[in-house]
Formats: structure tokens, sequence, C-alpha cells
């Protein structure tokens, strides 16, 4: 089946790649012809005027070298639509290509301040009737539902014309029940449903030989810096520390895994830093602001029986035996969802209330 998926723009983010290179390989794997679309917002003339001056400057922010790696990856990786900036166009693409199914997920592509850059487009409002819409661990990424009563309304109908819809969130699943009266699988991120097997085969060689902490943040630094502070016997360890905002050029994408894979500890404040961490069963150290509920990392924990107080303890390793097992669990579940609203059209949710 040619098969769609629509996720954050691929760029200057580890996880938003690995997560659609994971759901891609997967639907692969099961027979489909997968193209992922490359939707770009659209930019009033002053804005691309802007943006075409500071490239040619050599703005830090728009400097094509520092993502020059993880580029490659993408290019090697992924098949792409040409750019869209409309529905409209799209719509025609589907009609005009015999797609049969557009997934839309994984990551936050339904947080508001996000998805309404494009309309209702992550909704799918531009799939035809005929064509299989499904959702697979879309995360709303808040702990309230930030949507007007309008705006909750397209939704709901839209949702409703979905033959399978699911969120990464335990709190989405209550969010879409209260607000849409429709009820979503709940199911893992896509990165876990492949094995830590599978990702060695295309991690790097280890680069570190000696005994390493990989620091992996995109937040808050002062929080990656009290974790560091709190290790003991921290001399003993080479720091290799990779921000997503210090400016440096990234490394690619099979090096950023090769340094989960081999690290002694990874300290990370990002969710899919968090995710390889546990796919490689690693000792790792998760940073949180008392002040602000994390509803990712608390899903995720809960889901997998995560013991949150000893993630950073230094026999932590020996708890990821049950990890796994219920990880194996809910792996079959997501494959099995994914099996089946692929090839059926079905409605696995209530009819919206309004």
């Amino acid at each position: 089946m040619r098969t769609l998926i629509l996720t954050h723009p691929l760029g200057a983010n580890y996880g938003g790649i690995m997560q659609c290179y994971a759901l891609k390989t997967v639907l692969e794997n099961m027979g489909h012809e997968v193209v992922v679309i490359d939707l770009r917002q659209y930019l009033p003339y002053y804005k691309r005027i802007i943006r075409s001056l500071m490239i040619a400057i050599g703005h830090p922010r728009y400097k094509k070298m520092k993502f020059e790696k993880m580029q490659k990856f993408i290019d090697k990786n992924f098949k792409l639509t040409s750019p869209f900036y409309n529905e409209k166009k799209l719509e025609r693409y589907v009609e005009k290509n015999n797609i049969g199914a557009v997934f839309v997920g994984s990551d936050q592509v339904w947080n508001k301040n996000f998805a309404m850059r494009y309309g209702y487009a992550y909704f799918l409002s531009f799939v035809p009737s005929k064509v299989k819409k499904v959702a697979y661990a879309a995360s709303i990424g808040t702990t309230t539902w930030e949507y007007d009563n309008e705006q909750t309304m397209k939704i709901s109908n839209l949702l409703y014309a979905f033959s399978g819809i699911s969120v990464r969130e335990d709190l989405g699943v209550e969010m879409c029940k209260s607000n849409m009266k429709i009820t979503p699988k709940l199911v893992l991120d896509p990165t876990f449903l492949l094995s830590d097997k599978f990702y060695s085969k295309i991690s790097s060689s280890r680069i570190i030989k000696n005994k390493y902490i990989f620091v992996y943040w995109i937040w808050n630094k002062q929080m990656i810096e009290n974790a560091l502070s709190s290790i003991e016997n921290i001399d003993q360890y080479e720091i290799v520390n990779l921000s997503m905002y210090e400016g440096n050029n990234f490394v690619s994408v099979e090096d950023w895994l090769s340094y989960i894979k081999y690290a002694d500890i990874v300290i990370t404040d990002s969710f899919h830093g968090c995710a390889f961490s546990i796919i490689f069963c690693k000792r790792f150290i998760y940073p949180t602001n008392e002040h602000v509920f994390d509803v990712r990392r608390a899903s995720i924990f809960k889901m997998l029986s995560i013991d949150e107080a000893r993630i950073g303890s230094a026999d932590y390793f020996y708890e990821y035996d049950n990890i796994n097992r219920v990880k194996q669990e809910l792996i079959i579940e997501a494959m099995a969802y994914i099996n089946t609203v692929s090839y059926t059209h079905l409605r696995a949710h209530e009819t919206p209330e309004h």
C-alpha cells in the first residue's frame, strides 16, 4: 500500500528524525511503500525575504553546515514529497498518487502551538474520505486542552473519520475523552518498536574509548549541571556534552546513537534521549523541574513500570529485565494496532457528541 507519514518537519532534531524513521521502518516491514510529507509553514513575502537575507549573511541559525551531518541521514533514509505549503496541493497529491493510507505522528503533532500553524493539516483535513487516516502515538504534549470550542468541534469531526486513533501519553487519552468524547489507544512511541540490535546496526562504532557520561540536553542547562554534580566519583568519567542550542555543528545521527549506546551514564532532558537510554538499557538521569509536570516523561515511566526514584542509581540496570518484559508486551499491542488499522476500515472510538 502506498502510505504517507505526516510528522514534524525533519531537521535538527534527533528524536524527531528517529521516531519517523522507526515508524517508516515498521510500515515498510509490513509491506507499505512509505513517503514522508514535506509540509512547510507558509511565510508571507516579507518574512521570506528576511530569511533569505539571514542565510546570505551566514546567521548562525541558518548555517547549513551546522546540520549537514543530520541531513545526510535524512537524505539517505527517507523518501520525501516535494515541499507543500497548502492543503489544496497536498490533497491533489494524495489523489493523483493513489495513496492508500496517511499516518500522522508521532511526537507533539497535536500540540496546539505547533499544529495550528498549519491549519488542520495535522488532523489530516487534506485527506480524501476514501483514504485511510491513522494517528500513531500522536502527542498533545501539554497538561491541559488548549484548543477553543470551535477548534475542538472541527478536530472532533476530522478525527471521527480516522480508521484508528492512538496517542503517546495517558493524559492525551483523558483529554480526548473529556473534550471530544473520543477514546484513543495508548501506545508506545515508535522508537520503541525497533530493537537495540536494529539500532546497533546503524549506530557508529564506539567513539570514546574511556568511561564517559553522555550529556544531551535541550531545555535547562542548570538542571543538567545539577544532575552532573550529583554523580559520585565523577572524575573517573570523560564528559561528552551535546546541546541543541549551544551553536556547535551537530554530530551525525549514527554518532548520536553511538554516544548513547556506549555511555556509562546518560544525562538528558530530552524525551527521545530518555527513550534510547531505555532501549539500550543504560543507566540514565532525566532531570526534573519540581515546578513543571512533564507529561511525556510521566507517561512513559508509568507505561514501562519504571521506578523513577531509582533511574539514576548505579545498580539500576538490574531493573531492565522487568522493563523489557513490559515493553515487549506493549510492542506486541502496538504492532497489532498498526496492522489492524492499516488493512481494515474501522472506527476504534466512540461517536463524537456535540
